[in-house]
């Protein structure tokens, strides 16, 4: 028996939480949960070597493609548009300030810098 099981659904390997050694009398109830898709299998199945890998190995862990990925040039353009988002703001607030007062300068910059955030999430970094 292995210390290792694979996921029929996904493909991920999953250590065994128990252990992987039963003896074959055993009688093991309730289910195995794969961590990666959320699939349910009986646990005697898991523990009776159904699924059973000798290892884990990096290749068959995570054969499916990353949930989420950072596209290239991502971390520029989203820097980029905090950076002129927050100038704009300051500028506008530091404005207001000068003539209405600090607190209307707070106001005016959080509005225009949420504002800035609403269009740049609209326009959606293109």
């Amino acid at each position: 028996m292995s210390n290792f099981w694979k996921c029929p659904k996904c493909g991920a390997v999953l250590q065994k939480g128990l252990g992987g050694t039963f003896a074959p009398s055993a009688t093991i109830l309730g289910s195995a949960t794969c961590g990666s898709c959320g699939a349910k299998f009986a646990q005697s199945d898991v523990y009776g070597g159904k699924y059973d890998v000798e290892h884990e190995s990096s290749s068959s862990a995570h054969p499916s493609k990353p949930k989420f990925q950072v596209d290239d040039g991502l971390i520029g353009k989203i820097f980029i548009a905090v950076l002129l988002g927050s100038i704009f703001a300051l500028f506008l607030g530091y404005s207001a300030a000068l003539f209405f007062g600090r607190i209307a300068g707070w106001i005016v910059g959080l509005l225009v810098f949420s504002g800035w955030a609403w269009l740049v999430k609209k326009m959606r970094l293109k």
